[in-house]
């Protein structure tokens, strides 16, 4: 049996104090990031480089951690990303994939289907833009895609 280092054991332990949300739980969530979080465009991004990075981090299987109400949000890697919480949310790009068990408010966001057709079109973006303007881009934006 192979031993977890602590800080990872830790991980692992709160890890276990999340479920899957059920389908009223989730709609619940979903209001209270809308109250949170009012709707804007979501056709005008302002940095698309540094959002297509965080959708990119996102498909990979890593989840927004927000806290009740989204008071507070983290995504490993993108400290900014509280930034970004409010388009993320009212554009619908992300679903609940687990919450506390302790019903704290905490809860785990992954991308929903809206959310992947919005990372396609931004890797249709990204792909379409030379080398060049990819490279001012990423610079412009604050971050670096490959």
């Amino acid at each position: 049996m192979t031993t977890l280092p602590v800080h990872h054991a830790d991980h692992f332990a709160e890890a276990q104090q999340y479920v899957a949300p059920t389908p009223a739980l989730a709609r619940e969530l979903h209001e209270r990031m809308a109250r949170s979080f009012p709707s804007r465009q979501c056709t005008e991004i302002p940095t698309p480089a540094r959002v297509l990075a965080m959708l990119r981090e996102l498909a990979r299987g890593r989840f927004l951690l927000a806290s009740a109400g989204g008071a507070s949000v983290y995504l490993e890697s993108f400290p900014d990303v509280v930034m970004y919480a409010q388009l993320f949310f009212s554009c619908g790009w992300l679903e609940p994939v687990k919450v506390h068990v302790s019903g704290n408010g905490a809860s785990w966001w992954g991308l929903s289907e809206r959310g992947r057709r919005k990372l396609e079109e931004g890797l249709e973006w990204w792909r379409s833009l030379s080398r060049r303007e990819r490279l001012w881009r990423a610079l412009a934006d604050g971050s670096l895609l490959t």
